[in-house]
């Protein structure tokens, strides 16, 4: 399992305009060939802060979903509308255990 986690920040007020993009990224991820999780949600203590939390079967499907158009498409509509920053990384898990 490849876990990928981390943020995106914009400008705090394009948030309003960030938001379709994420429901159509994560649609259109979650469709993917070995998505098994793919999180995109809104900080609420820090402004124009976007959390991501991804879970891959493989990391050829992780190298896949780095080449799809609508990741793409959904960077360039994020730059457009000011990306301040980013950090996200990417772990390699082994078998989870229930809390």
């Amino acid at each position: 399992m490849i876990v990928v986690a981390g943020y995106i920040d914009i400008d705090p007020a394009g948030m309003d305009r960030a938001a379709p993009l994420v429901a159509r990224v994560l649609e259109a991820t979650r469709a993917e060939a070995g998505c098994v999780l793919y999180v995109i949600s809104r900080s609420i203590d820090v402004p124009g802060r976007l959390h991501i939390h991804e879970e891959w079967e493989s990391l050829e499907a992780l190298a896949a979903h780095g080449e799809a158009p609508h990741l793409a498409a959904f960077r360039a509509e994020l730059g457009e509308i000011g990306v301040k920053g980013r950090k996200v990384w990417r772990r390699e898990a082994g078998e989870a255990t229930t809390l």
